[in-house]
């Protein structure tokens, strides 16, 4: 009631001077500065300081009240200068000295806000909010053993202290002090019930630590006391996700999303999540969103072309990774994804090495090691074959999507390297695991094979209208998987006249090109008795362009991909 009463007497004041019907002292003018700032006014306040420092330009309340009303417009450098005039006025102000570094410390001016912190300190030695941000600024640069030092002494000179034991929590994460860190977050939660920062950083150690159901609690418990905690929601779906839990993910993010539609990490996790659904039209909406607020956000260029490469635009995959790879140099899944997309293009020697440099900087990257099958002979490859063994016989994780490449790699690994028999179990552990998890439609598959026999009968090879484009540089190789392609393809490619293009898709994409451009088309197989002489010859040129693209001058380039024989062109050699 008292508070009201002085509220609403201030209000009455702040009214009359505006009018010009009273006129203020200077302790009033800047008790009203004060009350403004503390009420979000800042450009109010920020206009009685001014008319203070007018009239008496050494008076150092209105110089820091300034200084702060500045800060809270947008206007750091400002504020600064106005602080540092104050600690001139007033060298012996703590208060001063404090608000100074915090704002230094903002502003990334970390040894200048030491400083004016430890100044601060100096002048009030048992003044507990200073300790806490000097604590804050140690952290900011790193030195977390004394920023937890500085910490407790915050908590010891006062124990209920809440902020300093979220603070302090972080500081022992950090550190790896995990016991420490949880003791923290939880004497937070008891000096303040409703402290949602508390409970987030709580759920997202307790995710590390692996107690998922612990850790979506205290995520909820966050999002409970603050409906527009972004960074909750996140963790939140990120806790999802781990978990295999896509659609929960996905529903946390859409609730990020209507609060701040352009969140950073919000936008990737959901392309991520779309891709992995292969609702890639939304993931890669979600990953351009991004990349025009940003378009030197290595991750969401990652993503994005991890998108493009399984929609089969492989030149414009390989484009986004190349830049990624160049901005993220140090990223092992922007490196691995990279090769892959090199893979794809046929640039293998690239492949193999963007690939290795992936698995360098993360060896437990098991997919990476099923991308080098085609690439690396294990039975050369000394070191990496040693390292994959001894993560497949210690491997205990159930993760489907981590188990299904690792037995594939370790099973190719062990077949260079003459183990056969327990490369084969391998294979048919990864094999059943793999078929376990294909929605295989036997009659769908028949029915794709009879349209294609029914569209490439003589009659339409014979009479399509269009002569096909000239030329005995294109070799196709065609067959059954595990037949031996990949060895005709070698032995051929040891010639120098011969390329090995590997299994690009080039043709498939040149389809999905011109059923963009022409969207009367059907699918294919269906597509191919519609198309004219003009769009056939389209689609050619655009095949034979990518084909030979990075062959140099090399007299024959040879297509491995095995669905060549249901996506034919005509005038190449088999």
């Amino acid at each position: 009631m008292q508070q009201a009463m002085t509220d609403r007497r201030l209000e009455e004041v702040i009214q009359k001077v505006e009018k010009g019907t009273m006129k203020m002292s200077e302790q009033q003018a800047i008790t009203i500065a004060g009350y403004l700032f503390g009420t979000g006014r800042y450009k109010q306040a920020e206009n009685v300081c001014r008319q203070v420092i007018k009239l008496r330009p050494g008076v150092a309340d209105a110089h820091s009240i300034l200084g702060v009303a500045l800060n809270a417009q947008g206007k750091p450098k400002d504020a600064i200068s106005s602080l540092k005039r104050a600690v001139k006025l007033s060298p012996k102000n703590a208060a001063y000295y404090s608000n100074l570094g915090e704002l230094q410390r903002q502003n990334g001016n970390l040894a200048d806000a030491i400083v004016a912190l430890q100044e601060a300190i100096t002048l009030s030695p048992r003044n507990p909010q200073a300790h806490n941000n000097l604590a804050i600024a140690r952290f900011d640069s790193g030195n977390m053993k004394e920023a937890a030092e500085c910490y407790r002494k915050a908590i010891e000179l006062q124990p209920n202290f809440a902020e300093a034991h979220n603070n302090l929590g972080n500081a022992l994460r950090r550190t790896g002090d995990i016991d420490g860190a949880i003791d923290a977050y939880q004497n937070a939660l008891a000096a303040r019930e409703r402290y949602p920062e508390a409970y987030n950083n709580l759920g997202t150690l307790l995710r590390e630590m692996g107690k998922t159901e612990q850790a979506e609690h205290a995520l909820r418990k966050a999002i409970g006391q603050n409906g527009q905690y972004v960074d909750a929601y996140v963790n939140l779906a990120s806790l999802y996700a781990a978990d295999g839990k896509d659609v929960e993910a996905l529903r946390q993010l859409g609730e990020v999303l209507k609060i701040a539609p352009r969140e950073k990490r919000a936008l990737i996790l959901t392309a991520r999540l779309q891709c992995k659904r292969t609702n890639f039209a939304a993931a890669e909406r979600a990953g351009r969103v991004e990349l025009t607020d940003d378009p030197n956000e290595a991750e969401a260029l990652t993503v994005l072309g991890m998108v493009l490469h399984e929609t089969d635009r492989y030149d414009e995959a390989v484009d986004l990774l190349a830049k990624a790879a160049e901005l993220a140099p140090s990223n092992p899944e922007t490196l691995h994804l990279y090769g892959v997309a090199l893979k794809s293009v046929g640039r293998l020697d690239e492949a193999r090495a963007q690939i290795l440099k992936g698995v360098e900087l993360n060896p437990r990257m098991v997919g990476a090691y099923a991308n080098l099958n085609d690439l690396v002979d294990y039975s050369k490859e000394t070191d990496l074959y040693e390292r994959l063994t001894k993560i497949a016989e210690n491997f205990t994780s159930n993760n489907r999507e981590l188990v299904l490449p690792l037995h594939y790699a370790y099973a190719k690994a062990l077949d260079d390297n003459g183990e056969h028999g327990k490369a084969l179990e391998h294979y048919i552990a990864g094999g059943k695991l793999k078929r376990s998890q294909l929605n295989y439609d036997e009659a769908e598959t028949h029915k794709f094979f009879a349209d294609v026999k029914d569209v490439f009968m003589a009659d339409f090879l014979a009479n399509h209208g269009f002569e096909g484009l000239p030329g005995e540089r294109l070799l196709f190789i065609v067959g059954m998987p595990r037949s031996g392609s990949t060895l005709v393809e070698q032995i051929l490619a040891s010639h120098p006249a011969v390329y090995g293009a590997g299994e690009v898709k080039y043709f498939t994409q040149g389809l999905h090109r011109l059923r963009d451009r022409f969207p009367s088309l059907s699918r294919f197989p269906e597509m191919m008795k519609e198309l004219k002489s003009n769009q056939l010859k389209l689609l050619g040129e655009g095949y034979l362009e990518a084909m030979f693209r990075n062959a140099g001058d090399a007299r024959i380039v040879t297509d491995k991909l095995l669905a060549n024989s249901e996506e034919f062109l005509s005038h190449s050699r088999v």
